[in-house]
């Protein structure tokens, strides 16, 4: 499995972080399932995840969302403690939102 951000398939763009996280499904811990029956995210932390998805940068994410780049960290930063998963990256966050249906 190719871990680069960088693939044939987007010469000299990053790989969307929606690629990244549908490969690597598996290595999610699935106790988040149990925990909750509903999603526990506000809103504006379900845009955050989605425009990552998508393949956007932090700072193009708060461009599209109109806050600053440190209001995108502390989105993910509080994303992060409410799903409960310790500190893992964003891609094991976004993929953990797609798995639980919150994000597409």
């Amino acid at each position: 499995m190719n871990h680069s951000p960088v693939t044939e398939n987007y010469p000299g763009r990053r790989r969307p972080l929606m690629l990244i996280a549908r490969e690597n499904h598996e290595r999610i811990d699935r106790r988040a399932s149990a925990v909750w029956d509903t999603c526990p995210l506000t809103h504006r932390q379900l845009e955050v995840l989605q425009l990552c998805a998508e393949g956007l940068t932090y700072e193009e994410v708060a461009n599209d969302l109109g806050i600053g780049t440190k209001g995108v960290h502390k989105l993910l930063q509080e994303a992060r403690a409410k799903v409960g998963l310790g500190r893992m990256n964003r891609t094991l966050l976004v993929a953990v939102a797609m798995r639980e249906g919150w994000i597409h």
